[in-house]
Parts: structure tokens; C-alpha cells; sequence
């Protein structure tokens, strides 16, 4: 048990290194303290299962008949462990709350009449009925927030990697990818401020 305490611990730990290992080169997220506080203050039950880690459409193998698809292969097992039943979920969801066009490039589902994409209600009443879980599903937003807040710490590596190999005589290319990265972590992390900020009817405002 404990899975998100110890996601959040390991959160706090993994920015506060990127911060400090990138030559002063990425700051620390906005909001990302705030955030973390509230996660604190609204923790959900506390559950436990087999979770993949990554769970989302393109780690899934569809059948190429005719007709309804059907889910035949999932992809990249490496970050499976024993986890809250509803991270995987959330992941899977996290494109239905982000914009077309977002700064980190990650695909926004097009729910629009003949996409053939459900709507996020129509899969959370799918998987309530298929784990037995009463829907509505309680504290949502805080799961795909957190979801948010996982990719903004990914994003934020990915950017302290990018000014870490570098040389003090840094390109201003290399510079431009830094601040491009550093844009696209700051977003995933108000993102998910944000989501948890409406959910309890709150300014978005830092």
C-alpha cells in the first residue's frame, strides 16, 4: 500500500535533483509545491494491484479484422509494479483533458461525432462495470492530476539531461530546446494544478 505517498516522496526528490544537477539551466515548476501540497491534503484510499506503469494507447496492439477492435497485446511491461489500481486509468485518460496543439506534443483524443474515440465518461463507466468499482469514480481529478504531474517530472529530466551533456560553451540551439522542454514541463504541472483547483470549485491562480 502507500503507493501515492511514495510517488509523491519520490516526485519531490527526482525534481528537486533535476533542479540542481542542470548548471541552473531549469528552475523549479511553479507549481509544482503548491501542488504537491494538495495531493497531501486530498489523498484518495489508499488501494493496491498489479499496475502496469505506462498504460496508454500506443503501448497497445489492436486486431486488424473487420470491425470493433479488439485489444490482442500490451506493450512495455518494464515499469510494472504494485500500485493504486487507478494510476494506469488515469494515464490512459490524460488525453482526453489535454489540448490540441500542447507544448509537449502528447496526442489529444478527438471525441468529435465519428472519431470512434469514446467520450472519458463512456470509459469510466466501461471499467466501473468491468472492476466492480462504484461510478462515479471518487477523487478522479486527483489521479489524472497526479497523472499530469508524472509527466511534467519526466519532461523536467528530459530538459536537466539535455543542459547536462552539454559544455559551458552551450549552442544556442541546444539552449532553445532546454527552454522549449522546460515550457512543456511548467504546462503538465499547471495542468494538473489547475484540474485540482476546478475540481473543489477554486482560483487556478498561484
Amino acid at each position: 500500500g502507500g503507493f501515492y505517498e511514495r510517488q509523491i516522496a519520490t516526485m519531490s526528490r527526482t525534481s528537486d535533483a533535476q533542479v540542481a544537477g542542470s548548471a541552473g539551466m531549469v528552475p523549479p515548476m511553479r507549481s509544482f509545491r503548491p501542488l504537491l501540497d494538495m495531493f497531501r491534503a486530498h489523498m484518495p484510499e489508499d488501494k493496491s494491484c498489479i499496475i502496469h506503469g505506462d498504460w496508454k494507447p500506443d503501448n497497445m496492439i489492436l486486431s486488424q479484422d473487420p470491425g470493433p477492435k479488439e485489444v490482442v497485446a500490451v506493450l512495455d511491461w518494464e515499469l510494472s509494479t504494485i500500485g493504486h489500481p487507478m494510476s494506469d486509468l488515469a494515464n490512459l485518460c490524460l488525453a482526453y483533458h489535454m489540448p490540441a496543439g500542447n507544448p509537449v506534443g502528447y496526442p489529444a483524443f478527438d471525441t468529435s461525432p465519428g472519431s470512434g474515440i469514446p467520450a472519458e465518461d463512456e470509459v469510466h463507466r466501461a471499467y466501473c462495470e468491468a472492476a466492480g468499482v462504484t461510478y462515479p469514480i471518487v477523487d478522479w481529478s486527483f489521479f489524472v492530476a497526479f497523472a499530469c504531474l508524472r509527466l511534467s517530472v519526466i519532461a523536467q529530466g528530459v530538459a536537466m539531461r539535455v543542459a547536462k551533456g552539454q559544455s559551458s560553451a552551450l549552442g544556442a540551439a541546444s539552449e532553445e530546446v532546454v527552454r522549449k522542454v522546460v515550457a512543456a514541463a511548467e504546462f503538465m504541472c499547471d495542468l494538473g494544478f489547475d484540474i485540482m483547483r476546478k475540481a473543489r470549485g477554486e482560483s487556478s491562480k498561484l
